[in-house]
């Protein structure tokens, strides 16, 4: 049964005043080039050059041509620009990417003087005159009811793609122009939100980088202490025990079973903490009290395929159920474990282990080559219990506004739902 003011198409329930457009016969495709990165620059030259790479991962839905970095092709290439030259309103879609991201597409705006033309592994294509607003298609093309539609047309293995013919089957809806105007509006002020978010954690980031340098190093000493620092091993601190040997054969369960802990690997240590996604369970006679995770504890991996993941690290604030650690990583266990863990996420910290790794065979790290790494603390505990409660501070700062950026693009998530298949009805207001 169709609801009252809805109508079926072939990609599902619409509003009946809204249109469905055709890539094949409401849009124009445009030739691209075949220039890859090294012939660009972020510089001087005549010509800019949208990058598939940037449109997968740098660019948003909306291209601001005035905000945005766009690079330039070197100024020795001669590059052809008959019919090739984007507009304000013109879309460039990746062809190309290794995921399902394929199909990511930005909507160019504000051109203005620019010459522009569309790279490597992109469709250029614009749509008829008059049919969409500015920024309505750049949100409808990287909306899920848009995604959706090529999902069957996309090949390859290792690399997917999807083909001109293919993308040429698709439909874009087209509400009346007014709402076209009103949803563009709206997830452009959410855009904006987002965007602000963003730079708010990174200046606190900075921030604390900054604080961190400044304090771990007794450049800069709060209020109430003094006195000089000195050089002590971490293990003067704390001490590392090590993870869990386990046979994956027999040891490893699956979850509910009542003989099973729950066991971290170095995977699930993402960003200076511990996630709890794909944990696995492992048998709990194998694991000894000592190995059992306590909030406080620093989870390090010891070893990895890759240098730059040897020694990342990730606190442990609790959990649901008990857990333990892999044997591939080890626990670093102090009473001053809040101040460890910030001096874990230092370049100090980076620069001891590269010291240790760097042009030997060592692959991996122990206990003992931790518990021996040197830093500069202050003879005074209670300047340590100090600088970790201000590092805290502003890691509860970051963790406030992160949480609200993530509830605000669920929001957008949902808007996007909504909003670009008339589920929820917009129309921009008659100024007077």
């Amino acid at each position: 049964m169709v609801n009252n003011g809805y109508k079926k198409t072939e990609i599902g329930l619409i509003p009946e005043d809204w249109e469905l457009c055709s890539i094949e016969h409401n849009f124009d495709f445009y030739q691209n080039n075949t220039y890859s990165r090294d012939c660009m620059n972020d510089v001087s030259g005549t010509v800019c050059n949208i990058h598939y790479g940037d449109v997968l991962i740098k660019y948003g839905a909306i291209l601001e041509c005035d905000k945005e970095d766009v690079p330039f092709i070197n100024p020795e290439i001669s590059v052809n620009t008959i019919n090739r030259t984007i507009q304000s309103g013109d879309i460039i879609m990746a062809d190309t990417a290794e995921d399902e991201t394929v199909g990511k597409a930005v909507e160019v705006v504000n051109v203005g003087n620019k010459t522009i033309v569309a790279g490597l592994h992109t469709f250029f294509i614009r749509p008829h005159a008059n049919l969409f607003t500015q920024r309505y298609l750049g949100y409808f093309i990287n909306s899920p009811v848009y995604h959706d539609q090529l999902l069957p047309h996309i090949v390859g293995t290792k690399v997917s793609s999807i083909s001109k013919k293919s993308l040429a089957e698709t439909f874009v809806l087209r509400p009346p122009i007014p709402e076209q105007e009103a949803i563009a509006e709206a997830l452009s002020d959410i855009d904006n939100l987002i965007a602000n978010l963003e730079k708010l954690i990174a200046k606190k980031k900075a921030i604390k980088k900054g604080a961190m340098q400044d304090l771990f190093t007794g450049k800069k000493r709060l209020p109430g202490f003094e006195g000089e620092w000195v050089d002590r091993p971490l293990g003067d601190f704390g001490y590392c025990v090590r993870g869990v040997s386990y046979s994956p054969d027999t040891d490893l369960f699956s979850y509910g079973n009542r003989n099973a802990i729950v066991l971290l690997r170095a995977n699930n240590i993402v960003n200076g903490k511990l996630e709890f996604d794909n944990v696995q369970f492992v048998r709990k006679s194998i694991v000894s009290k000592e190995q059992t995770l306590a909030v406080g504890d620093i989870v390090i991996a010891m070893s990895s395929g890759s240098v730059i993941a040897i020694g990342k690290t990730g606190a442990y604030t609790g959990y649901s159920e008990p857990c333990c650690i892999g044997a591939f990583c080890a626990i670093f266990r102090s009473e001053y474990s809040e101040y460890i863990q910030f001096l874990f996420q230092s370049p100090m910290y980076r620069e001891q282990l590269q010291k240790v790794l760097e042009g030997t065979s060592i692959n991996n790290l122990n206990g003992r080559i931790v518990e021996g790494l040197i830093f500069t603390f202050p003879r005074d505990t209670r300047e340590i219990a100090a600088i970790a409660e201000i590092l805290s501070d502003i890691d509860a700062e970051i963790d406030k506004l992160t949480m609200k950026l993530n509830k605000v693009r669920n929001i957008k998530q949902g808007m996007m739902s909504e909003l670009l298949t008339g589920q929820i009805r917009l129309y921009k207001q008659d100024t007077i």
